[in-house]
């Protein structure tokens, strides 16, 4: 049905600034006296001048408005009932209104999690139904006008829409079994897809159902602005996975965005996504999606470091993984794995950190397997703001009073341990950095980092604070394992330890701009308190390294992703790259193809495998064989 101007108007006046009135009168049941709860017109039961009651001024009344079931399957349809009441012969001329909005959380309706109404929907007495098909738990409220000013309300209504399943022969352990009683079978997953932009709540809400397998396809924007709900939840077992393709060999798609609005008007300063994403259980996978924050805050936030932004945070979690995505607009972290000041009862602590032995001058000696927490081939840029407003706009190494309050992380480990690999990092403060506290430390493998850094160490080891977590004041983390980066960024250091590894450190086979590899201001540099005795550098690391945009890093002459167009290509000396010239979709990233020590000018790049010319995928060769597509091991190209 359309919807007229009067509607529309309705539509608007019953938007966000006046959900909370509109709740408060909902708790009281089937409104009839909008003045009573303060709403700019009056109604009420009029009576004539000598006192006698006038039953024409008594209004309509709404006595009901339902389903007939309050839970449905995503996908189906159900129907709203009501029955309005208006007194006989009075001649009313009813302008009936059904408005629904998101609410997740059905454990307390009164409260909205959502600052939308999804849908306003012109009805009639009659018939007196109306089909839905929600695609999210969502609220209804029937709203009946009559006259220049007059409205009444019903008590609102909520349809749960429950998740389907991915596999009908499964057991859920926390109800019954469903779906065929087998005895042995698996245990239930649900799946959900996401392909339309409308579709913000229902990701929310499945984020929010363990087991579940969400879906978000390429190109689609969900704005999460709207969410008053607090950090968005993401329960055990839950994988997230995106359209975004940045891999060798396949045309790239820059995935769904997940974004939120700068708007410092949509929120207050309580809604500032501090996380937006809070993983809440383990087994979680976050794959191919950009999510993007808010960007900078207001300028009258930043005396007082008010607005910090962070896009997901979680507190000891294990078999994390999150891979493939973009982050952008993190003014303090884009992902921050947390544990507790004591990690020994960590689970991280206990599966992982606490097994590392030994540190000396031929490595860290990790337990085999992979790391609880694994952060890899992500694109992490635009997440410090040290350029506007003034007077931040001087900041530097030697002015750092003039630098933003904000720290703008693109991974910061505080109490944890982390495996970081194959990411970019540009525009950053610390590319990746961790606190001081015991169960602290990081592997960073195979980054590759560029030179718009924030004046200040690419790579951090902060000292352990007493007052944060216990411990010796000269004591940095537990550990720090980094090898085969590759660093552009030369303004300061690339790592900085400021303190001593309760383990150690060890540093081997990385590329610096610097043109020292150790000491005062070099690429690795110690603070006060550290003891370069356990800090093993092994004569590996390159120094002085300025571009890798010459004739002996750079190559432009061959495709990596089979799109038709020719790609750029560098070596940095440790790891390959390339990076899409078609930028039909958009800016692209470097993908990572090889650890190799072997220059552009040491190679032939060209379509010499059977492979390479069916896909049109560039290999990398040398005088007895090659890398197909780049990538891979040493082998014949035949």
């Amino acid at each position: 049905m359309g919807t007229t101007l009067r509607q529309r108007r309705l539509a608007s006046f019953f938007g966000k600034r006046f959900v909370a009135a509109l709740w408060l009168l909902a708790l009281a049941g089937l409104v009839v006296s909008p003045a009573a709860a303060g709403l700019p017109f009056d109604l009420g039961i009029v009576r004539s001048p000598r006192g006698a009651f006038d039953p024409c001024l008594s209004g309509p009344q709404i006595q009901s408005f339902g389903p007939p079931s309050q839970s449905i399957g995503l996908g189906t349809t159900a129907y709203l009932n009501w029955s309005v009441q208006a007194p006989s012969g009075c001649g009313y001329s009813l302008s009936m209104t059904v408005l629904a909005r998101p609410q997740i959380d059905l454990q307390h309706p009164d409260v909205p999690d959502w600052a939308i109404w999804t849908s306003s929907t012109a009805v009639a007495a009659q018939p007196n139904s109306l089909q839905v098909q929600p695609a999210f738990n969502t609220v209804y409220m029937l709203v009946v006008a009559w006259g220049p000013n007059n409205a009444i309300y019903s008590a609102p209504i909520q349809v749960e829409v429950s998740l389907p399943l991915a596999n009908l022969k499964c057991f859920d352990p926390s109800t019954s079994l469903t779906g065929f009683a087998l005895v042995h079978a698996l245990p239930c997953r649900y799946k959900v897809t996401i392909d339309a932009n409308n579709l913000a709540p229902l990701l929310v809400q499945a984020l929010g159902k363990s087991q579940t397998t969400v879906i978000v396809a390429d190109g689609v924007e969900l704005d999460l602005s709207p969410y008053l709900g607090g950090p968005i939840t993401i329960k055990d077992g839950v994988q997230l996975i995106g359209g975004r393709v940045a891999e060798p060999g396949k045309r790239f798609h820059p995935g769904p965005r997940l974004f939120v609005t700068p708007n410092p008007n949509v929120w207050d300063q309580s809604h500032w996504p501090n996380p937006l994403l809070k993983i809440d259980g383990d087994n979680v996978r976050i794959s191919g999606v950009r999510l993007e924050g808010p960007g900078a805050p207001p300028d009258a936030w930043r005396a007082s470091k008010t607005g910090e932004t962070r896009g997901i945070k979680f507190v000891d979690r294990i078999h994390i993984e999150i891979d493939h995505n973009e982050f952008s607009g993190w003014n303090t972290a884009a992902v921050e794995p947390t544990g507790h000041n004591d990690p020994t009862n960590d689970q991280v602590w206990q599966m992982w950190t606490s097994k590392v032995v030994t540190g000396d001058a031929t490595g860290i000696h990790y337990p085999a397997g992979l790391e609880p927490v694994y952060i890899h081939d992500n694109y992490f840029h635009s997440n410090w703001y040290p350029a506007t407003p003034a007077p931040w706009s001087s900041c530097s190494q030697a002015n750092r009073d003039a630098c933003t309050p904000y720290d703008g992380y693109g991974v910061v480990a505080s109490g944890t341990h982390v495996l970081i690999e194959r990411n970019v990092f540009n525009d950053y403060f610390h590319a990746i950095a961790a606190d001081g506290c015991p169960g602290s430390g990081y592997r960073a493998y195979r980054n590759l980092v560029l030179n718009h850094g924030g004046g200040v160490q690419a790579f951090d080891a902060h000292s352990r604070r007493p007052d944060d977590c216990g411990g010796p004041d000269g004591a940095a983390g537990h550990d720090f394992d980094v090898r085969w980066n590759s660093f552009l960024y030369s303004e300061w250091t690339a790592l900085y330890i400021n303190g001593t590894p309760d383990v150690g450190a060890f540093v081997s086979s990385n590329v610096f701009a610097n043109d020292l590899v150790k000491g005062d201001g070099a690429a690795v540099d110690l603070g006060s308190h550290g003891d370069w005795g356990k800090v093993w550098l092994d004569g590996t690391n390159l120094e002085g390294v300025k571009t890798w945009f010459d004739a002996s890093h750079f190559s432009a002459a061959c495709d990596f992703d089979g799109d038709g167009i020719n790609d750029t290509f560098i070596t940095t000396g440790e790891t390959w790259w390339f990076q899409s010239r078609d930028h039909r979709n958009g800016p692209t990233p470097w993908v990572y193809l090889n650890t190799n020590t072997l220059l552009v000018e040491n190679v032939s790049l060209g379509y010499f495998s059977t492979d390479a010319v069916r896909n049109h995928v560039c290999d990398v060769a040398t005088i007895d064989g090659g890398y197909k597509g780049g990538t891979g091991q040493y082998g014949p190209l035949n």
